[in-house]
Order: structure tokens, then sequence, then C-alpha cells
């Protein structure tokens, strides 16, 4: 409910209008907002992918250093912009996806 100590569209109101609208002040300012959007509820498919990054992460984690360093170099060449955990994370993900094995090297 705003709290208004003035007329609404004024400096001074303060709160939400139906879930909608925002008025507020900070440092010395005040503000009108548009409210966040309500976050969707968690879907099974939302729970899957989420597990499926925990689990990509967690081989990572596993993985020897030279195996890590292979996936670094590989990265270097083949997607500039991507570390090697960023590139196995990937693949990891398009294979767990799959229903395969997790990827130990990168692909040739």
């Amino acid at each position: 409910m705003v709290k208004v100590e003035a007329p609404l569209f004024s400096t001074d109101a303060r709160g939400s209008l139906c879930k909608t609208i925002i008025y507020s002040k900070r440092k010395y300012k005040n503000y009108v907002k548009k409210s966040a959007p309500v976050r969707p509820k968690e879907t099974p498919e939302l729970k899957e992918g989420r597990t499926r990054m925990r689990r990509a992460v967690a081989i990572w984690h596993v993985l020897t250093p030279e195996v890590k360093k292979y996936w670094d170099d590989w990265a270097k060449i083949y997607t500039p912009n991507w570390s090697g955990y960023n590139a196995y994370v990937h693949f990891c993900l398009i294979a767990l996806k799959a229903g395969q094995l997790a990827p130990m090297y990168p692909p040739d």
C-alpha cells in the first residue's frame, strides 16, 4: 500500500500501487519504478538443468591438472573467448542432456 504524504504522483509518495508501480526514495531522491516480474515456479526441466550443471562442475573438479590444461589449450585455439572450464562444461552439458557419459577430452 502506498503511504501518501502528498498527492499520489508527487515527490512524497512511498510504497507500491497494485503491485505494479513502486514509489520510493533513495539517497534523497524520489523515484518511481515498475515492479519486477514474478519469478516462475520451479519446473522439472529447470531442476534437471540445474542437476546437470552441478554434475558438470563436480566432474570438472575431479579432472587431473593435465586434462584441465588440455581443455585450456583446446579452448584457446577453437573458442578464444572461452576458458577451458567453459568449453568443458559446455560439452559436458550437451553429453549429459543426451544421456551420454561426460567427455574426458575435447572433440578433435
